[in-house]
């Protein structure tokens, strides 16, 4: 059983967590809204954040974000957030996968940003799968009806799979 410092030092790397999401998710967005290429990427002669990957990242913030216990409306919010990533995530995958074209780019808002972008704004497979596996952890770690021993142990399992996705994509 946790303490209460415990329970307090999670709650406060969680907000923080969670606030970072939403930042630079919002920044991003923000560079392209504006047309600022600056807060779109990192390194300025590789490709910028698409607009999908940040939204991803500002609703799966917002899903973490903690909330009292008792605020069954909240955990109902962070359940539609989490399937949200989750349907978007998929979908992408589809697009990728099978050549599909579903609409979910945004084309005109990447058209200003000409970095080469066979299709502009499609999110690429690595946060694709970062987003499927991360909401995949968060919905499962929301729903309670999944009570039993093999619940943590996955849990694990897809967090473990989200660190080593993103410590591949860096190399």
């Amino acid at each position: 059983m946790e303490t209460s410092g415990a329970m307090v030092r999670r709650e406060r790397m969680l907000l923080c967590m969670a606030a970072l999401l939403v930042l630079l998710g919002g920044v991003v967005m923000a560079g392209w809204f504006l047309h600022l290429p600056e807060l779109t990427r990192i390194v300025p002669h590789l490709r910028g954040m698409v607009f999908n990957t940040a939204l991803c990242f500002v609703l799966l913030g917002i899903a973490l974000y903690p909330r009292p216990a008792p605020a069954i409306g909240a955990r109902r919010l962070s359940l539609l957030l989490g399937l949200l990533v989750l349907t978007l995530a998929g979908l992408n995958l589809l697009q990728l996968r099978l050549g599909l074209e579903l609409g979910l780019d945004w084309p005109a808002l990447h058209a200003w940003a000409d970095d080469g972008n066979p299709h502009p704004g499609r999110m690429a497979l690595p946060p694709t799968l970062g987003f499927l596996l991360a909401s995949a952890s968060l919905l499962l770690a929301l729903l309670e009806k999944l009570r039993g021993a093999w619940r943590a142990p996955l849990g694990h399992l897809l967090a473990a799979a989200v660190l080593m996705l993103g410590a591949v994509s860096v190399l």
